[in-house]
């Protein structure tokens, strides 16, 4: 979003126009080309200070008018004349308005139409403007460390409690190192290894650790940023990793408290639901929804394992926890205390429909829990009180088999999976350390994951033998690290549950889930633009 990174991506595209006429009129191009860049910078900087200032440069298609200026303030920007470039001669202008306005539906993205002019060269383009977010990043974590809340990791040797990791882990290594003193050696901090690859952009708050063996190294195909000041940014064990996009400092990105705001969404005109609930996307559109402690909800929400209802009009479903106040209207006490699972009825073609005997999985029959596969077509965000387990494949229809890690770049299907709490990919197993039928080999989620108090992870990933490849298209966003398979730390070979192959959905720069959460005081940047060529 920088101006020089504008500036020299408009140069690239005038290069590639070739020389044609005259150097005079090669000079206005190139100015109107900048002009337009410094449009867009202006209308930024403005943006960043007032984030209602889109409201001035939108015409109301009801009305036909734009939100008057504030008393006593001017912007030629918004004139048909436009307004002269600072610093440039009079002949160098430029003049924006916006085109589509941001809404919840899209993701707070609005397009901007910027104009610059240089003598009788005028260049058009248009450019997606939306916060700096989750979105922008394949992978984002808060904290490279286990998640306090697994704690105690073992039984049979000594660790830490809950209580002591949440005061002891939740802390960035490069700020403990900053004040001398060490992460508890009881916390138990995750690495990439020699089977991972993020193919995206990636950041943490923390400090990277990487784990490399004789026969391999993680491989970070895209750029990656991390809040630790300190060179070389990251730790590792073994090997060099490859940073194909290089490695550098950012500033800290804050985390939401919560994803309360997407219950009154719901409510409003989405689908709220109660108490455990399985939803299976089908490829027309559509879903198929079991909630047995549902009682009351919005009409068209009416959960049935027998019929396919539409997506919700505002593309926004939330599962809430069974509400404890007698007066609520999906209030109750009846469900069974452990293990519990809401199955899809055999006649619901959406395996696993039965939970598999001896799966060892406790589940809580009263939480806001969401059990979600199948394929979408369309957008939706599904928010969930508690936690959203993944329970087999899960992908866009437009997405390409037999991977799913690709996706046109014209395809509109996108998905949010926003829980309170965990993102948990469903793993069946039982004492006996044996994968159960449900096991999912070699995983593929089309998705863009925020879990925010918690993480992304596995189930039982320490047991069972080992399943192959979680494969992600999306972004994927985590207070803590969420472990999806156990290593060995000699070879680096998957021991159990998963190795990642993380791969960025780079629709996301100019789509979004419906009403997907941003980061605590995100600023507005450039996502996306192109010059248009006819000038509309």
């Amino acid at each position: 979003g920088s101006a020089a990174a504008l500036a020299l991506a408009f140069a690239m595209i005038t290069l590639t126009l070739g020389s044609i006429g005259s150097s005079r009129t090669s000079e206005a191009t190139v100015a109107a080309e900048a002009a337009a860049d410094a449009g867009i910078e202006d209308f930024l900087y403005r943006l960043n200070r007032d984030a209602d200032y889109w409201r001035y440069a939108w015409t109301n298609p009801a009305t036909g008018t734009r939100q008057p200026l504030p008393t006593g303030t001017t912007n030629d920007a918004l004139t048909t004349a436009g307004k002269t470039v600072p610093g440039g001669n009079t002949e160098e202008r430029y003049r924006y308005e916006v085109t589509d306005p941001p809404t919840g539906a899209n993701g707070g993205r609005m397009t901007l139409k910027v104009v610059g002019t240089s003598r009788r060269s005028a260049h058009t383009f248009k450019a997606t403007i939306g916060r700096s977010g989750f979105l922008d990043y394949m992978y984002f974590t808060d904290y490279e460390t286990m998640d306090p809340a697994r704690y105690p990791l073992t039984a049979s040797s000594p660790n830490l409690t809950q209580a002591q990791a949440v005061t002891r882990c939740a802390q960035y290594k490069w700020r403990q190192i900053q004040l001398g003193i060490s992460r508890d050696s009881g916390c138990q901090e995750l690495y990439f290894t020699q089977f991972d690859q993020v193919n995206g952009p990636l950041h943490t708050n923390d400090t990277l650790k990487t784990n490399s063996s004789t026969a391999g190294w993680p491989r970070f195909l895209g750029p990656v940023s991390t809040a630790n000041p300190t060179s070389p940014f990251y730790q590792r064990t073994g090997s060099l990793p490859t940073f194909s996009g290089g490695i550098q400092n950012r500033p800290n990105i804050a985390m939401p408290t919560s994803n309360t705001q997407m219950q009154a969404l719901a409510t409003a005109n989405g689908c709220m639901f109660t108490g455990p609930t399985r939803i299976w996307l089908t490829s027309n559109g559509k879903m198929r929804v079991r909630s047995p402690l549902t009682k009351v909800t919005r009409p068209g929400c009416t959960p049935s394992v027998t019929v396919d209802m539409n997506l919700p009009p505002n593309g926004v479903i939330y599962v809430q926890g069974v509400p404890t106040a007698p007066t609520d209207p999906n209030y109750g006490t009846q469900c069974n205390t452990s293990g519990y699972y809401p199955n899809l009825n055999t006649s619901a073609p959406a395996p696993p429909n039965i939970r598999p005997a001896g799966d060892i999985t406790q589940y809580g029959c009263r939480d806001g829990d969401v059990f979600i596969q199948g394929t979408l077509k369309g957008q939706l965000t599904v928010a969930a009180m508690n936690r959203i387990i993944v329970t087999n494949n899960l992908v866009y229809s437009d997405a390409v088999a037999p991977n799913y890690n690709t996706i046109a770049a014209t395809s509109t299907d996108v998905l949010g999976l926003v829980p309170n709490n965990s993102v948990e990919i469903y793993h069946p197993v039982n004492n006996s350390d044996t994968n159960l039928a449900g096991a999912i080999t070699n995983v593929k989620l089309n998705a863009a994951l925020l879990a925010i108090q918690h993480s992304v992870f596995v189930a039982n990933h320490t047991e069972g033998s080992q399943l192959g490849t979680l494969t992600i298209l999306g972004a994927m966003a985590q207070r803590f690290r969420g472990p999806v398979g156990q290593f060995n730390t000699s070879t680096g070979g998957i021991i159990s549950g998963y190795g990642k192959g993380y791969v960025y959905d780079s629709r996301l720069k100019v789509i979004a889930p419906p009403y997907f959460l941003d980061p605590v005081n995100s600023g507005w940047q450039v996502k996306n633009f192109a010059e248009v060529r006819n000038g509309s």
